[in-house]
């Protein structure tokens, strides 16, 4: 990520987990973007920040950039924060709904057709 990419999400920052810096450190992985979408990787995992950074959020985009972003590290575990709006309101074994979680890529709660695109397989 570029010097420039990391001011401008610094200047568009709508939650914490925008910190650039702070997140890499704290996760040892690498930031990256995905339209309006931050991810951070490293070896097998992923952790998406489901907060665009520029327009409003919506479930079809943020699936369409998290199934870019697992496309690109192929990675086997996933953790997300979004907005509670999202088709994914309860990971598996959680007792009540939820705007953010983990999941294993593998055991990713039942979703509707449409988020079908993100799902991975081991």
């Amino acid at each position: 990520m570029t010097p420039s990419e990391i001011i401008a999400i610094h200047e568009k920052a709508a939650v914490p987990e925008h910190s650039v810096g702070f997140m890499a450190a704290m996760s040892g992985g690498e930031p990256f973007l995905v339209g309006p979408y931050m991810f951070i990787a490293a070896e097998d995992w992923l952790l998406a920040v489901g907060y665009p950074l520029q327009n409003k959020y919506t479930p079809r985009h943020f699936e369409e950039a998290l199934a870019e972003a697992l496309r690109r590290t192929a990675a086997r575990d996933c953790w997300a924060i979004w907005p509670p709006a999202c088709c994914w309101t309860r990971p598996r074994g959680a007792s009540r709904a939820t705007s953010s979680g983990h999941a294993s890529a593998s055991t990713l709660p039942p979703m509707p057709r449409t988020c079908s695109s993100a799902r991975r397989s081991r």
